[in-house]
């Protein structure tokens, strides 16, 4: 649907009819409009910019950063996790600096879970199901450095209870859960559309998995 309705915009806004879209970009670095126009065309494009009143042509990129996450144009989630390992990683740092000044375990635990955690689960609800097992891993890897530093003597597993924490895959699964049933199931959600017709009970009560449809079939 989305798609269909670029094909008509595109033509549209910059076809050899009299339409002209403009688009403005204040304070816009070039790399950025380029991302901008590019991730949603898919294809170059020549934009108006009003602040020089000509037509300047935008280049095709691969990744963009969009409120914080990036994205590339093959819908894969490589680039973006390697970014949040790196940026959490980073932070591991502060998390050894905190352990050598004699700070507690709870206060080790208060700021994993407020500065480090966050950063790898930031918007987990739009690329969590795509992620492949071996970035699934370098996820977790995290985590398992971080309960290490604080919690020496233990292993992963040991460590996760100790401290009263779930997997990072186990707590993306929660979150994406819960977003989904909030703001999509609810019938006031600008995303319920979205959703297809509800399963016609009489005919997958018939099915040799019925009660899993059954469940499945939202409310």
């Amino acid at each position: 649907m989305a798609k269909a309705a670029l094909n008509l915009l595109v033509p549209w806004g910059w076809g050899p009819s009299s339409n002209t879209m403009f688009l403005g970009f204040p304070r816009v670095s070039s790399l950025n409009r380029a991302s901008i126009c590019s991730a949603i065309f898919a294809h170059p494009a020549h934009v108006t910019d009003r602040r020089r009143d000509h037509r300047s042509p935008v280049d095709r990129v691969t990744v963009f950063k969009h409120l914080g996450v990036h994205v590339a144009s093959d819908l894969k989630w490589s680039h973006h996790v390697g970014a949040i390992t790196s940026k959490a990683a980073a932070r591991l740092h502060f998390l050894k600096q905190l352990k050598r000044s004699g700070a507690g375990r709870d206060d080790l635990l208060c700021f994993y879970g407020t500065v480090i955690r966050p950063v790898l689960e930031y918007a987990c609800s739009v690329w969590h199901t795509s992620l492949t097992a071996a970035q699934t891993k370098t996820l977790e890897l995290l985590q398992r450095r971080a309960l290490r530093i604080i919690y020496e003597d233990s292993d992963y597993m040991l460590s996760l209870i100790r401290a009263g924490f779930d997997t990072l895959e186990a707590r993306r699964e929660s979150l994406t859960e819960r977003f989904f049933r909030r703001s999509v199931l609810s019938e006031t959600s600008c995303l319920h559309y979205l959703l297809p017709s509800k399963r016609d009970v009489s005919v997958t009560s018939r099915l040799r998995h019925a009660r899993s449809l059954e469940l499945l079939n939202y409310v």
